[in-house]
């Protein structure tokens, strides 16, 4: 970040904290050269969402053009329609505070392009020996690619049971969830989270709309393994609240807390045979 004083290319990040309602990050920063301070905020960067069409062209996608549809050819009520997440359960227990977690980072899922584990390692290469460990879970098609890459901070412990994940989450500092597509319900980052555990998101979807930054994690653009490894750098400078991420997460997607949503949805659905 270049010095607005004397104009020097390098900084050091002092303080950061989330702005603006969580949408943006304050940095305060000193210049490497003259010594001076200065503030910078950083955003998410906005992704259109594309829609590729059967003769392969892409456009924006247009919610008025989706709801027009629907006018001349009826298919359903868009005034009727839920979102119902899944529950999420984690074992139960005190939160590992942010400063006692281990310097390091988790990737969990199918070894596979989709789940964006290509971006993850070209990250990791570009952070080079600064690198926190990166721990990956998981197997698929991907795997030898990935270990002949033969990067020093990065080890494969294969496809763990699911208390085992759960523990290798909860001691670390950040898990990394990197997909490329939309996903139906972005279960890891919500467990992750549920945990304590802040995530990395590439913002796409639901595993992108999972976080907030600067509360419970930071995005980065699908794909871009530079944006992947700049969102590394910037969260080795932040501080998070583990317990208030947990609280939150807790409270949100709770076995109890969906079973009454789901009472109310069939509660409503009843009404309205009766009426």
């Amino acid at each position: 970040m270049k010095c607005p004083y004397c104009g020097y290319s390098e900084s050091k990040v002092i303080d950061s904290r989330p702005a603006d309602e969580n949408s943006s990050i304050r940095r305060r920063r000193e210049c490497l050269s003259c010594g001076k301070r200065f503030t910078t905020y950083e955003i998410i960067e906005s992704l259109p969402i594309i829609v590729v069409k059967r003769d392969k062209s892409r456009e924006a996608f247009d919610r008025e053009k989706l709801l027009e549809f629907n006018k001349i050819h009826p298919t359903f009520d868009e005034n009727r329609l839920v979102v119902k997440p899944n529950p999420v359960t984690v074992p139960s227990g005190p939160v590992t505070p942010w400063e006692e977690r281990k310097r390091q980072f988790v990737f969990a899922g199918r070894l596979e392009e989709l789940k964006g584990l290509r971006t993850v390692i070209e990250a990791w290469r570009i952070l080079g020996k600064d690198a926190p460990l990166l721990l990956v879970a998981g197997d698929g098609p991907l795997a030898d690619w990935a270990k002949a890459q033969n990067l020093p901070k990065v080890q494969f412990v294969g496809q763990l049971p699911r208390d085992a994940l759960h523990r290798l989450m909860a001691e670390s500092r950040a898990v990394v969830a990197a997909s490329l597509c939309y996903e139906s319900f972005a279960l890891v980052p919500a467990e992750a989270h549920a945990l304590g555990t802040p995530v990395l998101a590439s913002g796409i979807g639901n595993v992108g709309a999972s976080v907030r930054p600067g509360f419970n994690g930071l995005c980065f653009a699908p794909g871009d393994p530079a944006a992947l490894a700049g969102a590394v750098r910037a969260m080795s400078a932040m501080q998070f609240d583990c317990t208030a991420i947990s609280n939150a997460t807790c409270r949100r997607f709770s076995a109890e807390e969906n079973y009454k949503t789901l009472l109310k949805l069939y509660g409503r659905r009843a009404a309205e045979e009766v009426s």
